[in-house]
């Protein structure tokens, strides 16, 4: 399938390392705003342990997005937001929260291209969840 597309659900694991992929505008074309086809993308991941998690989405190609954003939910839809991104240093975006164990599912995309406040276009993450380690 297309990996701009598939998979809908993209798998991380935990401590495993960063997954990326792209917020596109090209599958679906004008206007570059809205709810189209592949500008969201969906990860999938189960905390084992509960304690605290670094979630993170990285900038890794593409126009420099005016906002990288988040969110997470124990479920999908995301009715039961309860992480946003927390930290903004240019072109990442992270959030430090204590989770339960479960099945979590996290939604990441380039706010330009949801909400129009630009002229839309791909943009690549890397997105990962690790265990918190204090400093």
């Amino acid at each position: 399938g297309n990996p701009n597309i598939l998979p809908i659900y993209t798998p991380l694991t935990v401590g495993g390392g960063a997954v990326e992929r792209c917020s596109v505008i090209d599958v679906s074309p004008a206007p570059n705003k809205g709810n189209r086809l592949s500008m969201r993308r969906y990860f999938r991941f189960t905390i084992a342990a509960a304690g605290d998690y670094t979630l993170t989405a990285q900038r890794t190609s593409g126009r420099d997005p005016a906002a990288i954003v988040f969110n997470v939910a124990t479920s999908s839809p995301f009715n039961q937001n309860f992480i946003q991104a927390d930290a903004d240093t240019g072109n990442t975006q992270t959030a430090t929260k204590t989770l339960a164990a479960g099945d979590y599912v996290m939604e990441v995309y380039d706010n330009d291209n949801i909400n129009g406040g630009g002229s839309g276009a791909n943009v690549c993450f890397n997105v990962s969840v690790n265990a918190f380690v204090s400093p």
